[in-house]
């Protein structure tokens, strides 16, 4: 209700500042009288606060307002601050773009007195407000009494990770004593159990490594694309022989040479943290059944795939057949599968616990939010569902948007606390020292954020598309308004947005650090031109996945005068050549090379990447020998190449300085 305004006084604080853009001393004053008014709104309104959150409860819930003349207040705010935002925009635009002042200026100055005398009238409304009747507001605070918090702490109750010797046994079991047939063994995701560190300590085993031929471990990609994951699992297992074979080779053609490979090799494929099923069918249709014990073992995140499972009997499975002891047998599209379930009370208690908590009571736990903690939490709806959320990141996003009152990363990690201890925030990972590391917005939680933040003008549903989500809101005039923004990660369909974020990139004047990841529908058709894009000269870390660009992007990448990492990973980059020209690259420390499972040529001009110091390339599977101009390069002292050709892998160990180049080949004996 009152965010967008709070939100509108602190950027006319930014714009005082001259942190977006320097003011003509003629402005200065007219913005300052406009910010004081602006804030005395606010420290007023903020005695409201109660009201304010049983207005938007009340909103919410579609019943009968309570406090009309709070109401209409309200709404004449958010007008103003809708109508004084594009106010502000013109301005800066006009400064930045450096067009004639005369004109512009009386009419900017015109405007900013019409909003003037409106924020005065407002200030005179909010004056004359009165509180909602004091019954009414009992009966709220009992309401929320009742309500009460939903800590974290409690979806863990009643678990424990006692037993976990008996546990592995049985897993491992379920590997190698099995049927004969190729079969599934699906690790459900429960509370109290790193199940891919559990599944991660049998994959590793004495006993599996002897008992499979081939082990293969899958992250589950950002798209279930069947030529993306084949693409992975045969550099994975064929041999640098077969390989060739398969480079111009069409999907069905790669299929069938990695079927007969397979036919006579046991093998095991894990696939880690799925979240569809779509997934499974592009495995079960790559993947040949040689009747000799091969396995597939997934983690499911999404508990209730299990019910696209069907029991012998070809029935559906029910959450509450699935035991917390011993595995449970079924199949999926005649595929067997064993269910594996660790936590101490049944599945569909778990979900109960965790999902069923009423709707409406979680919405009142969210409009009673102090003011600090529902900023925050609402912010969270323009990231997607399910995504894994580094704190960093956020962190660095709350500050910039100016959530933060001292621009502490500290304190943005107190108030993260704050959200999980209330059951608005998961925590998904932790570093050693216990601080998080990812985080992610619970199930249950999901729709009453997305209303919320909709209900309270917080988010529009145009911004709210799954598919290009980010993209679409890296407006000139969105990040305009983020002069201090030192690190941005960039997901969703980029190639549908190319025009609008190839030119908005350059307003993040601070930009240190950007990640893009491409998701696009067919990221094989998509038409990512790097030419195009106008990068901020200050970025030192840039980082690509999926994108598949059309061009070799070392031409347009190596200009960049301060970037000290460049990593290319899974689908950054389908070509066959890398030419970085001389001199190019005049900083760069770090160059990752992932997954770029086609490249054959890689050539560097004199002086190129002169200060580079470590060299990841992860598979090279196709590259017959390195840039000479490596060899002048003395401060490199990492260098990990993974699954190199035999002739590469002579060349590299002859290499003159191998010692102090750091050159290690993977996997170790090869």
């Amino acid at each position: 209700m009152d965010i967008n305004f709070k939100l509108f006084s602190e950027r006319l604080r930014r714009v005082l500042a001259g942190e977006e853009v320097t003011l003509p001393d003629a402005a200065k004053q007219p913005i300052h009288n406009l910010h004081t008014e602006v804030e005395i709104v606010t420290s007023w309104l903020s005695e409201f606060e109660d009201d304010i959150s049983c207005l938007l409860f009340e909103k919410m819930a579609e019943e009968e307002i309570e406090n009309l003349d709070l109401a209409t207040v309200m709404d004449e705010i958010n007008c103003f601050t809708c109508e004084s935002e594009k106010v502000i925009d013109t301005f800066i635009n006009n400064i930045t773009q450096q067009k004639s002042q005369s004109r512009y200026n009386k009419d900017i100055f015109d405007a900013l007195q019409g909003l003037q005398s409106r924020i005065t009238e407002i200030k005179q409304r909010v004056q004359q407000l009165k509180h909602i009747d004091s019954e009414i507001m009992d009966e709220f605070r009992s309401v929320g009494a009742e309500s009460g918090y939903f800590p974290a702490s409690s979806s863990s109750k009643n678990r424990n990770t006692v037993g976990l010797d008996d546990r592995m046994e049985e897993l491992l079991d379920l590997l190698i004593e099995g049927p004969t047939q190729l079969s599934v063994v699906a690790m459900l995701d429960s509370i109290g159990l790193d199940k891919t560190a559990f599944t991660a300590e049998a994959y590793n085993s004495s006993y599996v490594k002897h008992y499979f031929d081939y082990l293969a471990w899958i992250p589950a990609p950002y798209h279930y694309d069947p030529d993306q994951i084949l693409d992975i699992v045969t550099v994975i297992l064929l041999p640098f022989s077969m390989l060739s074979k398969i480079k111009d080779k069409d999907y069905e053609m790669k299929k069938n040479i990695l079927g007969e490979y397979l036919m006579t090799k046991r093998y095991l494929i894990v696939l880690d943290d799925v979240w569809s099923t779509n997934v499974l069918d592009v495995v079960q249709e790559i993947l040949p059944d040689n009747q000799n014990g091969s396995r597939v073992l997934i983690t499911l995140t999404q508990i209730k795939m299990v019910t696209s499972f069907q029991l012998e009997n070809g029935e559906n499975i029910r959450l509450d057949l699935v035991p917390t002891g011993g595995p449970l047998r079924a199949t999926y599209q005649g595929w067997p599968f064993h269910i594996l379930y660790h936590g101490s009370i049944s599945l569909e208690e778990n979900i109960e616990e965790v999902f069923n908590i009423p709707t409406g009571n979680l919405t009142f736990v969210c409009c009673k939010l102090p003011f600090h903690l529902k900023l925050c939490f609402l912010y969270l709806s323009v990231f997607p569902a399910h995504l894994e959320i580094s704190t960093r990141q956020l962190y660095q996003l709350w500050i910039a948007e100016g959530f933060i009152p001292d621009n502490s990363e500290t304190t943005a990690g107190k108030y993260l606390e704050q959200l999980i201890n209330r059951g608005f925030v998961d925590a998904r990972k932790r570093r050693a020292g216990g601080t998080i590391n990812t985080c992610s917005v619970p199930g249950r939680c999901r729709p009453v954020l997305l209303a919320v933040a909709f209900k309270a003008e917080f988010i529009f549903f145009s911004f709210m598309d799954p598919e290009a989500l980010h993209p679409c809101c890296c407006t000139e005039d969105i990040l305009g308004r983020l002069p201090n923004l030192r690190n941005l990660r960039i997901r969703g369909d980029l190639s549908y947005n190319q025009s609008l974020l190839s030119k908005s990139l350059c307003r993040l004047s601070c930009l240190e650090s950007l990640k893009l990841v491409n998701e696009s529908k067919m990221p094989r058709l998509s038409k990512i031109v790097l030419a195009e894009y106008l990068f901020p000269h200050g970025l030192t870390d840039l980082s690509f996945s999926n994108t598949d660009l059309m061009d070799d992007p070392m031409p347009a990448l190596e200009k960049l005068p301060l970037l000290l990492v460049l990593k290319l990973k899974q689908n950054s980059y389908p070509g066959r050549k890398l030419n970085c020209g001389s001199d190019g690259f005049p900083n760069l420390k770090v160059l990752h090379l992932k997954s770029m499972l086609w490249l054959e040529e890689w050539t560097m001009g004199i002086g190129a990447m002169p200060k580079l110091e470590c060299l990841i390339i992860n598979p090279c599977a196709y590259l017959k020998k390195m840039p000479e101009q490596l060899r002048c390069i003395k401060s490199l002292n990492k260098f990990d190449c993974w699954w190199p050709q035999p002739e590469l892998r002579q060349k590299l160990r002859e290499f003159e300085d191998k010692e102090q180049c750091g050159i290690q080949l993977f996997p170790y004996g090869i």
